[in-house]
């Protein structure tokens, strides 16, 4: 629930704030800007360097021998942005298989609530080779670790997901809190991403962002179920976001946002560099890879 809500309530704050990155996680490279490229041999993503005119932040990728995703750590220079925490480290379990088991969150915000992490299980079905489901718990010293929520996931009969409903343990009993409705562009990226919550008289439209592609090979790419099971789609997209378009529904009329990006690429075909430019200004960014 806590990486929901800094992965939804954050690009509205920050397009409306001051034009910072859009998500704190930094993973999808239309979320960058600009800068003077990375080092290019080998392909595989290590590090994006962002900067605006107030923060600079530095997000860095992990792999195993075999070259899965492993860990992720994302540290800016403010520490925060409205209140929301900026810095994290996401660390991944993988069984001998290397399947994703298990997957930790830990930020210092946490940490003041009293909170050592999140720890979120990937639950995968052997006979159909799909995760089904993700449980988080809350772990705090000299305690039990707590069922925080679950989430169900739905997949189309091609085989890609388009519904995940969170549900929150609330004393003992899950009711629905959320859901992400997910569609698909003809290349198979992520083309939108619906959040509804429940509002007390049914599940309402929260937010929803929405894709276009530059046909290019994206920066980071990890494998379908890779992506279903950390809760993060934008991982398994083939190409870079050119162009987010953001809706924010309300008691009133929706909102809406555009983020457009524009990329230098290097020898691989990968960005080396970007521009990322909203309402509120330009934020740059440096692709570093091995």
């Amino acid at each position: 629930m806590l990486r929901d809500l800094i992965k939804w309530a954050l690009p509205v704050l920050l397009l409306s704030a001051c034009g910072k990155e859009l998500s704190v996680d930094s993973t999808d490279p239309g979320y960058s800007g600009n800068g003077g490229g990375g080092s290019t041999n080998g392909g595989l993503l290590t590090k994006v360097v962002a900067a605006s005119s107030i923060d600079t932040s530095t997000t860095e990728y992990t792999y195993d021998v075999n070259k899965r995703l492993i860990k992720e750590t994302y540290l800016s220079t403010s520490g925060s942005l409205g209140g929301m925490q900026a810095s994290y480290e996401f660390r991944i379990y993988r069984n001998s298989a290397g399947l994703i088991t298990k997957y930790t969150y830990i930020t210092s915000e946490l940490a003041g609530s009293g909170l050592d992490s999140l720890v979120y299980e990937a639950r995968y079905n052997s006979a159909t080779s799909r995760y089904t489901a993700i449980v988080s718990y809350a772990y705090e010293t000299g305690f039990d670790p707590e069922v925080y929520d679950s989430t169900a996931l739905t997949y189309n009969t091609a085989g890609k997901l388009i519904k995940a409903n969170g549900y929150v343990n609330a004393f003992g009993t899950y009711e629905l809190y959320s859901a992400y409705d997910y569609t698909y562009d003809a290349s198979g990226n992520l083309g939108s991403s619906t959040q509804s919550v429940e509002t007390g008289s049914g599940v309402a439209p929260l937010m929803k962002l929405g894709f276009t592609y530059d046909g290019k090979k994206a920066s980071i790419t990890l494998p379908y179920q890779d992506a279903v099971a950390l809760n993060n789609m934008q991982y398994a997209n083939s190409q870079n976001v050119l162009k987010t378009n953001i809706t924010v529904y309300s008691s009133g009329a929706p909102q809406s946002f555009e983020v457009a990006s524009t990329y230098k690429y290097n020898s691989n075909n990968q960005p080396s560099s970007a521009n990322l430019v909203s309402q509120n200004g330009i934020q740059t960014a440096t692709y570093f890879y091995k």
